[in-house]
């Protein structure tokens, strides 16, 4: 490209900006109408929402129950903690115990799904699917962090997990829960104490017992003690660690304002885009209009059947 080319291009560029330039002041008015209005709007939003945002993900927000178990000391001397283990996570996993805690701790709605006494059989399915499978009404999985009901082992301890929007109904799940399956593990330990009770007490009416069966009885001692603290319930089964307590996640006023300016200032960039481009689409139908050929061709397409 020559000099006198070069020298061309740049004349037809520096004359487009003036045109630009030109067609932005022609239309200054709907420009500064459509910024005026996005600008507003991006303040209302800065001034307003925040607050609101507040107070309402307060209101909704879920909040985190939660308590750790450890077998207690009588357990742990008559009984294999590995049994113990398997079947406690049978018992908090069961369906059926944790639609009675629910209910005795007046939790009656999850995920809007009514739980109350009477509807039968679709509680109970429901509390499996949601709450224990975490799965939607479809049977789709979930997501971890939308489980609301959690039974696991970390630590040599027993931790249980529930979420629900209510602080003092999910404290109160956990205690009706804990208390109802350290009944039913009291029932499943009961059969080993009275048999530890009975082979101790066995021992203690032999008359004239060899050394061996001294030493046996001595040793023993223990193991008998703790089996009679579980089977009088005068020692639970399960106690608890820690909790339950309530854990909520800190919702502050200046990390939604954060946010919402954030999302204020990219609203009101797009809207100035948008603006610029009805600018365009409003010179072209002008031009469209001026151009009697084009007018022509539109309106023999209008009167085509």
């Amino acid at each position: 490209m020559d000099e006198r080319g070069a020298r061309t291009d740049i004349a037809e560029n520096e004359i487009s900006l003036v045109d630009i330039l030109a067609l932005l002041l022609c239309y200054r008015r709907v420009l500064a109408v459509f910024i005026g209005l996005a600008a507003v709007l991006a303040l209302a939003m800065v001034l307003v929402l925040p607050g609101f945002l507040v107070k309402k993900l307060a209101s909704e927000q879920s909040v985190e129950a939660i308590a750790a178990l450890s077998h207690s000391q009588a357990v742990d001397s008559i009984l294999d903690s590995a049994m113990l283990d398997e079947y406690a996570a049978k018992v908090f996993s069961d369906p059926a115990l944790v639609l009675a805690a629910l209910r005795k701790a007046e939790v009656y709605y999850i995920d809007g799904m009514d739980i109350r006494e009477g509807v039968g059989d679709t509680a109970l399915s429901f509390i499996r699917r949601r709450l224990l499978n975490n799965q939607d009404s479809q049977g789709k999985k979930l997501r971890e962090d939308q489980r609301l009901y959690e039974a696991s082992v970390s630590l040599g301890n027993l931790e249980l997990r529930f979420l629900n929007t209510d602080e003092q109904k999910a404290l109160a799940a956990l205690r009706e829960l804990i208390a109802l399956a350290n009944a039913r593990l009291s029932v499943f330990v009961a059969g080993l104490a009275s048999e530890e009770i009975r082979n101790f007490e066995h021992m203690l009416s032999i008359e004239n017992p060899s050394q061996g069966i001294i030493e046996t009885i001595s040793s023993a001692y223990f193991r008998y003690n703790a089996a009679k603290l579980l089977d009088e319930g005068i020692e639970p089964v399960y106690v608890v660690v820690y909790g339950p307590y309530a854990l909520r996640s800190l919702v502050t006023l200046e990390m939604v304002r954060n946010s919402v300016i954030k999302k204020a200032i990219l609203g009101f960039i797009g809207a100035v885009f948008l603006s610029l481009l009805l600018v365009f689409m409003l010179q072209g139908i002008e031009s469209i209009k001026n151009d009697k050929a084009a007018m022509a061709k539109i309106n023999a397409a209008l009167e085509k059947k």
